[in-house]
């Protein structure tokens, strides 16, 4: 019996990484403010007490079970809001920094600690971005949540390495993908997000990835070991 907990597994790459562990006969927990699949659990992790407390209900019934393999994966994020920082308004900074990074650090605290005493293997997988790596004027709150995951990631990674049976830690980031976060950045304004044209000739030139595609190389290089917190890029699978 294997065990998948991810994050924001509705739509996208999310949604395809459910769909490869469903067909490998995974047990598969998807939390996400939209799933609809059977194995969705409704959850907003950026609405505070009572979306987290829900996910981490489910958290502890999943860890009373023994499991061969248990991989973590937080894919849930928003590139909103989208615009200069002066602009926007405190409500919608919380909200992006409680979506992108809030609730998803709350919800792995939990799943370390229930989890920390089964000795199967165990890897816990940040889905990151270009982001993390380069500011973009109109991505403030984007960068900076990214940024920080994956940091974050690195001092899991750390504290993990001291303990009796750790789970391995890896970032993975899968380039510009043809999803709806991509039809929404297109959307934008130059005056919002000056680097709007780029993502739209992207598409026009065929050039965004299936996110079917990329779900499938993740999934199988996550059947292999990573080093602590390995940065994993989608241009080193394909």
């Amino acid at each position: 019996m294997k065990l998948l907990i991810i994050t924001g597994g509705s739509r996208g790459l999310g949604e395809q990484i459910c769909e490869q562990a469903e067909k490998e006969n995974w047990i598969v927990c998807e939390l996400s403010r939209s799933g609809t699949r059977d194995s969705s659990t409704f959850c907003d992790l950026a609405s505070g007490s009572e979306g987290i407390e829900l996910a981490c209900d489910v958290i502890s019934e999943l860890a009373a079970d023994e499991y061969e393999e248990i991989r973590v994966i937080n894919n849930t994020g928003t590139v909103s809001p989208i615009g200069p920082l002066k602009t926007l308004c405190d409500q919608e900074i919380i909200e992006g920094i409680g979506t992108n990074s809030t609730g998803s650090v709350l919800l792995l605290a939990h799943i370390l600690r229930e989890f920390e005493t089964h000795s199967c293997r165990k890897i816990a997988v940040q889905i990151s971005s270009g982001a993390a790596l380069n500011g973009k004027a109109g991505w403030a709150i984007y960068c900076l949540t990214k940024a920080g995951m994956e940091n974050f990631i690195r001092s899991i990674a750390e504290e993990q390495a001291l303990e009796p049976f750790p789970f391995e830690t890896a970032i993975f980031d899968p380039g510009v993908m043809d999803t709806e976060m991509q039809e929404q950045i297109r959307l934008s304004s130059s005056d919002l997000f000056p680097s709007v044209q780029r993502f739209i000739d992207l598409k026009n030139s065929g050039n965004l990835r299936d996110p079917r595609i990329v779900a499938t190389a993740l999934w199988n290089r996550l059947g292999e070991p990573v080093q602590p917190a390995q940065r994993i890029s989608v241009s080193e699978l394909l």
